[in-house]
Parts: structure tokens; sequence; C-alpha cells
């Protein structure tokens, strides 16, 4: 084992939770890793953000901040992929395609991923009309005729974005579309139609998105459009745990205690990937706990 390569801490995900964990521990003096691009988290993805304390802008901008500020007290950031985790003994491996990371503790903050219908012509037409991202694909469909479906304030917000310069209707795949006051205000106010408990069937096209058909109210309905923005939950970003072996809740989440501890000694879990309410500022908090959890434990 070569000390001059082993980090005290492993962090793997460079989203608000894991880089927020990275400025505590590193503020602490200890010797941090953090491994992932900061471009593929969910806040990079999420367009303006109006609801993180203090700050007002684009969810990028917030993201790269705090990248900066992990940096600045002595993480290092390494965009790279980790395949695989191992323990061997008390040290964690992280193993990427060029290089392997050993660490005394480990941190997974590997977040959530956009969650799929599972109908026909979804996977066949990703990135051919069907997006997860409307704030990424979004300027694509400027004058045409969009759906957003799925619910919550994923699809409000999405509707709302879209229809600044796109023609959009939801369909709710819920009995009720259940969104943040100020986004149900401004789709009303854009006059943005909401079909709510809509069972969709099949996203219909051959090289693109060419329509959909859905059943409501007992009804099956075939509409042609350009595009389709799926907004239906979250699922974790697991695989990780579970080649190291942690314990998961019913629904594929990290299971943590209070401290944000896993069931294996040594490894913590913060963010997306532990469940909750998928906001900025409760990532924030959970990578908070885990750092002050890590500064003070007495093995590193």
């Amino acid at each position: 084992m070569n000390e001059e390569k082993m980090w005290d801490i492993i962090i793997v995900g460079a989203g608000p939770a894991g880089l927020t964990a990275a400025i505590y521990t590193a503020r602490g003096g200890k010797r941090v890793a953090v491994i992932g691009d900061k471009y593929d988290s969910q806040l990079a993805m999420s367009g303006r953000l109006e609801n993180y304390p203090g700050f007002e802008g684009e969810g990028i901008d917030l993201v790269v901040k705090m990248e900066e500020q992990a940096k600045k007290w002595g993480a290092e950031v390494i965009p790279a992929r980790v395949l695989d985790l191992e323990r061997h003994n008390d040290i964690f491996r992280a193993n990427t395609l060029d290089e392997v990371y050993e660490g005394r503790a480990l941190v997974i903050a590997t977040g959530a991923s956009p969650r799929r219908l599972g109908i026909p012509g979804e996977d066949k037409l990703l990135h051919r009309g069907v997006s997860y991202c409307a704030v990424c694909d979004g300027a694509l469909f400027r004058d045409k005729n969009v759906l957003v479906l799925g619910y919550g304030n994923g699809a409000a917000k999405a509707a709302y974005y879209l229809s600044s310069f796109a023609n959009v209707k939801i369909l709710c795949t819920k009995k009720a579309l259940r969104a943040e006051a100020v986004y149900i205000k401004g789709l009303d106010e854009r006059g943005v139609d909401v079909l709510e408990g809509v069972d969709p069937i099949e996203i219909m096209g051959d090289e693109l998105v060419e329509g959909i058909r859905y059943r409501f109210r007992g009804n099956e309905i075939t509409e042609r459009v350009d595009g389709i923005f799926i907004e239906a939950g979250a699922a974790p970003n697991n695989e990780l745990a579970l080649k190291l072996g942690l314990e998961l809740d019913e629904r594929g989440f990290v299971n943590v205690d209070h401290r944000c501890r896993t069931s294996m000694d040594g490894v913590f879990a913060c963010g997306d990937i532990t469940g909750g309410i998928r906001q900025v500022a409760s990532a924030v908090g959970e990578g908070c706990i885990v750092g002050v959890s890590l500064t003070t434990m007495s093995s590193l």
C-alpha cells in the first residue's frame, strides 16, 4: 500500500451533496478525492434555480461555484467515471478506466437519474424527439408542438420553461398535477393545457417522434407531436452501492442513519441516492452531515 497515494476520503459523485461533503472534509484537513463530473449532476441540468437560499440563478453556475470552493480548500476533483468499488480490509478502492484510487473512507453521492416509463418507443426514439431534460434539449423544438409526460414539480417546471418558445401541453400520469404554486400559476397564465389521469400507451415514430397514443377518460387518443419530454420522477444510481453490498430500501435507494452512515463501516451516502425530497438544499444538508461526521472520525 502506497501511503503517498492514499486518500483519507474518496467521494463518488460531483453534485451538490458530494461537493459539500468535500468542502467540509477538505477544510477539516483531510485528503479528499472527488471522482465525478459536475456536468452529469441533476443540478447542472436543472435550469433556473429559485428556491435555494441566498442564490437565484442557473443550476450549473451554482455547482461550478461549489466545485471551485472544494478545490480552494484542497480537494482534488477528478472528472472520471467510477466503474467499480471494492473493499479490501479497511481500504476502499474506486476503479476508473485509467486509475485505481484508494481511501480510508468512502462517500456515495451518485444521485439519481430520470425514471423511464417503459412504454414502446421510449428507448427507440431517445434523442430523436424523446428527452428527459427540457433545459438541455428544449431549444431544438422552438415553435414546435411538444408534450411533457409525467407529474409533479418536474413536469410543471419543464412545461413552464418550454412554454416560452414552444407549443406545450402536459399529460399528467397521476390523478392530479401537484406542483409548487408558482409553477401552477405560471402555466395558467401562459395557457398551458393539462390533462390529468393520462395512461400513456406508445410513443410513435420511425426515425423521429411523430406522435403518442394514450388513454384518457376511457378513450384511446392519438396525438401528433414533434417532441416528448418525460418527467416521471427519479431512479437511484445504485449500481456501485449494489456492487459494494450496501443495504438498500424497497425502492433501491441507499439506507442511511441520522449521520448518513450506511450499512457498511466507513461508508457514507448523501443526496438523491438516499431518496428523500430530491432538493438541492436537502442534498447540501446531507453533504454537510457527512462532512462533519467524517471530519470528527478518529480513524482518519
